[in-house]
């Protein structure tokens, strides 16, 4: 089949005892609140890790819970799944969580990234350092700089051990391998390799023969325990040394590490996401992966962050400049990621929004789910919360062309209906139409564009632009169900002055700005309010954006992407944010503030709301008599997200 056109992708690969199905591997991923207190790998949990083999990955990794008595200070930890390893009969839920995915044909692997062997305050050599990841793990600053101690040789031996004991205790129940944390200087053992976090003097530091030593130590003692076909990767980043170092440390590593996956030393930048990456750039870590293919040294690798394309994964591959493509978001978003590959149906792929809201941690959000992908979350019970389908092909309007009446209608379309979309504009996408203006907002605009061409390729589905739709209408053309999906408009804050004064609503200055003139104050610093901001920014336009919170956007919390959406505002020195602020007044020119007890005035050339918005509920409910079945989708029922559209949608369409 040479002229398949992902031979190279979905070719099998031997690896010790292990011939994994494609090049593609699912990295450590498990969404924090997938289940409650149980102390066992959950139906839940079950589920979702099942669904990333199903959904295509050769191998899942799941982060190591074992021995962990929910008493760490990180919230999502307290909160997230663990293993208790006192309770004996948690090892058959294990062992049921192995036999899910060798089902698919799949391995399963856990990562070891945190180890409790030895004290907090030990790290390679003495200094000050500021305690927990190398990463925004939440909105509040990070605690000050605590003294560590250099770790002793006793102490080496004691993590060796732990992990040796890790190990053996998962291929005990069934794992294939682990992968070993050493990216981003992430935990002791990663602070070995990069000569900045290593200024030890013995045989452990100088150069990188002996920076890899104890990290290799730990390699070799659990492959003489766990055998020569246990499964152990090493997860490293690239540009934790020079180059020419780099190549040294894979040619160490051959016979001992069978793949190195390749991360950046950056935590939160090494997950990609639309406010650091244009999703058209090849990501960063492919040039460290191409350059161990290069020196010929015989261990595999697998680069990380943002290989979403399945056609540049392809070229990769097969260019040889990497063994195979480490992915996780991608798999989540669309279940049938892996088919649609196998199938060569790229463009039918559903494209991940790089948003992180599948990774949150922030009290108040207990639910892990996908914007994109309905099901995830709740895969466990959607068999018996979802109807029987009658089996009869119905006709079905649908009001509403933007992202819920979308899903809607697709989802509908594949289940085998007529469908009849009315949208009252001249184009599809609703609020989702801002997306095609700014840089940062690419992915939700491909997204977009997807439904679109979705739709289009549908015979089953009839899409009236332009077309106002009047209840009488739908009612005189004997639908078997309507779904109003009228969406939500913009509120209006009620700031003394907003009636007398021109202002923009922030939705209408996108493809506008250049009617705002150069000084413009945003009020409301919401994810939707900062956005906003930001673009005009980007634009040229001196920008300030006001919010009552302690934050700006807040409501944008998931790990990784807020850092770098705070990132890129702090980066554009016309961008301002001004947090804890009242807005007193607005008259034409001048916005009236109260910050810190102080009353003030800002000029400006324009004032641009953002306080949210309220549900079409009127709206949708003049179509409630007009068929059968009637549903009501998305922000006309609940303004939320986009989350809530598309799970509303399937709820919906299942019951047809």
């Amino acid at each position: 089949m040479n002229d398949y056109r992902y031979a190279h992708l979905m070719a099998p690969l031997p690896i010790r005892d292990l011939i994994l199905k494609n090049r593609m591997l699912a990295t450590c991923c498990l969404p924090h609140f997938l289940q409650g207190p149980e102390t066992f790998p959950s139906e839940s949990i079950l589920a979702f890790v099942e669904g990333i083999a199903k959904a295509g990955a050769a191998i899942v990794t799941i982060p190591d819970r074992f021995d962990n008595t929910r008493m760490v200070p990180m919230e999502d930890v307290k909160r997230g799944p663990c293993w208790d390893p006192q309770d004996p009969s948690v090892d058959n839920y294990l062992s049921q969580l192995c036999e899910a995915v060798h089902f698919q044909g799949s391995y399963i692997t856990a990562q070891l990234s945190k180890f409790h062997s030895i004290p907090r305050d030990v790290g390679v050599y003495d200094h000050e350092e500021v305690p927990g990841p190398k990463m925004m793990t939440g909105l509040e600053p990070p605690p000050p700089p605590m003294p560590v101690k250099a770790i002793t040789r006793e102490q080496m031996d004691l993590l060796s051990d732990e992990i040796v004991s890790r190990a053996k205790y998962y291929q005990s129940v069934g794992f294939d391998g682990i992968v070993l944390h050493c990216a981003y200087a992430y935990n002791v053992l990663a602070k070995f390799l990069p000569a900045s976090t290593n200024l030890r003097t013995d045989e452990f530091g100088g150069c990188i023969e002996n920076r890899a030593k104890f990290p290799l130590s730990v390699v070799r003692r659990v492959r003489e325990a766990c055998g020569g076909g246990f499964y152990i990767e090493m997860q490293m980043s690239g540009d934790c040394m020079p180059e020419e170092e780099l190549v040294r440390f894979a040619h160490l590593c051959e016979g001992l590490v069978d793949v190195l996956h390749i991360r950046l030393m950056d935590m939160d930048g090494s997950h990609a996401s639309t406010f650091s990456y244009d999703g058209v750039s090849m990501p960063k870590s492919a040039r460290y992966a191409e350059r161990i293919k290069r020196s010929g040294a015989k261990v595999l690798v697998a680069p990380n962050g943002g290989f979403h394309d399945p056609d540049r994964n392809e070229r990769l591959i097969a260019e040889g400049k990497t063994d195979l493509i480490a992915l996780a978001r991608p798999f989540i978003c669309d279940p049938d990621y892996g088919r649609k590959i196998q199938e060569e149906r790229a463009e039918d792929i559903i494209p991940c929004l790089y948003c992180n809201k599948c990774h949150h941690n922030l009290p108040g959000q207990w639910a892990s789910g996908c914007r994109l992908n309905p099901v995830m979350g709740i895969a466990h019970r959607i068999g018996p919360m979802t109807d029987t389908a009658s089996g009869r092909s119905k006709r079905v309007a649908i009001i509403g062309g933007g992202p819920a009446g979308m899903r809607a209608a697709l989802m509908a379309a594949e289940r085998g209906h007529q469908v009849t979309l009315y949208e009252r504009s001249g184009a599809l996408g609703g609020q989702l139409r801002h997306a095609d203006y700014a840089a940062f907002k690419w992915a939700l605009r491909n997204y977009k564009d997807y439904l679109i061409d979705q739709l289009d390729r549908r015979d089953n589905v009839q899409i009236l632009l332009n077309t106002p739709a009047q209840p009488e209408d739908i009612a005189a053309q004997s639908f078997d169900a309507v779904i109003a999906a009228c969406g939500a408009s913009p509120a209006v804050p009620p700031i003394p002055g907003v009636e007398t004064t021109p202002c923009w609503l922030a939705p209408a200055v996108f493809g506008h700005e250049a009617e705002l003139g150069d000084r413009v104050v945003v009020i409301g610093g919401s994810e939707t309010g900062v956005e906003t901001g930001m673009y005009l920014a980007e634009a040229g336009h001196t920008v300030t954006v006001l919010t009552r919170s302690k934050y700006l956007a807040r409501d944008g919390w998931s790990v990784h992407a807020y850092s770098l959406m705070k990132r890129r505002w702090e980066d554009n020195p016309s961008f301002t944010g001004l947090t804890e602020v009242v807005t007193r007044a607005i008259a034409p020119g001048a916005v009236t503030i109260l910050q810190d007890g102080e009353e003030r005035t800002l000029e400006c050339d324009a004032i641009v709301l953002s306080g949210g918005v309220k549900s079409n509920r009127e709206e949708a409910l003049r179509f409630s008599g007009c068929a059968r079945q009637f549903f009501v989708i998305g922000d006309c029922g609940k303004a939320e997200n986009l989350q809530h559209c598309n799970r509303s949608a399937l709820a919906a369409v299942s019951k047809l």
